[in-house]
């Protein structure tokens, strides 16, 4: 209950009576006695303001009941983490979201939300940064992600000269899908590393990281052991792409998840769920595509989507699902 000061009087023993009403019509009787007055004289209330320490928090003190987050709500350093609007679930979060707090040693306390929040600027700088530099190269990954022909010429007449813009593209989707995960894991409360918030950033990433690297060293075995090197290293081609672009989005749409209400993040997630799947489902259609245009074995593209895909699949879903139930 927030309660709300509607009279304070003062009775014949110089105690003044402070009422109070809260929502559901409660009220609360506080009697300050003359040790509360300022310099003990009694037409004077104290009102102290001190660091987020008011009145309505003296009162509170002075009657012997809890002071309920005044110190948190009031306090103008850390109400610039509450959100504005805000139901019962949103509002622990942002007040739990004060133990988090540290000191960038200016005397400004940053709570996790404005970590994240710089490195989504940092990250959004490196998008630009690719956008204006790389003579359209942003342009075409795009396009490339959908037009398989057009993937197919951008790879046979790939340009050393965007090295850069490919690496810090494919940085971005690390750095993303791991701000991502932690916030799913949260909206879903789910704890797998540690209760460090930090911690299961950087560990996030790692295993994003050693997936990414682990399935692109099977493609690339898979490409000598059948003497399909060139037709491997094209299918990488387009997954790097396929990274590139969901990184991008994962920027966009993380602002949205992190700093909306909580009524509004589950449109968020579901969103990103949606855009995973259109994703995967246009790598297995490239993967048909290349099968198709080089004439394989049909044999070989079972094994294929049998060994790398479903499998793969399966063993990620039944993690997730014991993970939950755990």
């Amino acid at each position: 209950m927030n309660p709300k000061v509607l009279l304070a009087q003062k009775n014949k023993s110089h105690e003044y009576t402070t009422m109070y009403s809260g929502s559901k019509q409660d009220t609360l009787i506080v009697n300050l006695s003359n040790d509360i007055l300022d310099g003990g004289k009694p037409n004077n209330l104290v009102k102290q303001i001190n660091d987020g320490y008011d009145a309505t928090s003296y009162i509170y003190s002075c009657s012997g009941e809890n002071i309920p987050l005044s110190d948190n709500f009031i306090n103008v350093k850390f109400s610039h983490g509450l959100k504005k609007f805000s139901n019962n679930k949103n509002l622990h979060t942002s007040v739990k979201s004060k133990l988090d707090e540290t000191n960038n040693g200016f005397g400004i306390k940053l709570i996790e939300t404005d970590y994240v929040f710089i490195v989504l600027l940092f990250l959004s700088l490196l998008i630009g940064f690719v956008k204006v530099s790389g003579n359209q190269y942003l342009n075409r990954t795009v396009a490339s992600v959908f037009n398989f022909s057009y993937s197919h010429i951008l790879f046979n007449g790939k340009i050393k000269l965007f090295r850069v813009n490919h690496l810090i593209l494919l940085l971005i989707f690390h750095i993303s899908s791991g701000i991502l995960l932690v916030t799913i894991s949260k909206y879903f409360s789910i704890t797998v590393f540690s209760n460090n918030v930090f911690t299961m950033y950087f560990s996030y990433i790692a295993i994003i990281f050693f997936i990414v690297v682990v399935y692109k060293l099977i493609i690339k075995f898979i490409g000598l052991f059948f003497h399909l090197r060139k037709q491997s290293l094209e299918h990488l081609y387009y997954v790097n792409n396929i990274l590139k672009l969901l990184g991008i989005i994962n920027v966009i749409l993380l602002f949205g998840i992190v700093f909306t209400p909580e009524n509004f993040k589950s449109t968020y997630i579901g969103v990103i769920f949606f855009i995973y799947i259109i994703a995967y489902v246009l790598r297995a259609l490239k993967i048909l595509y290349d099968f198709l245009q080089n004439q394989f074995s049909l044999f070989y593209l079972i094994l294929y989507f049998c060994a790398l895909e479903i499998v793969p699949l399966i063993i990620m879903g039944k993690i997730v699902f014991l993970v939950y139930e755990n």
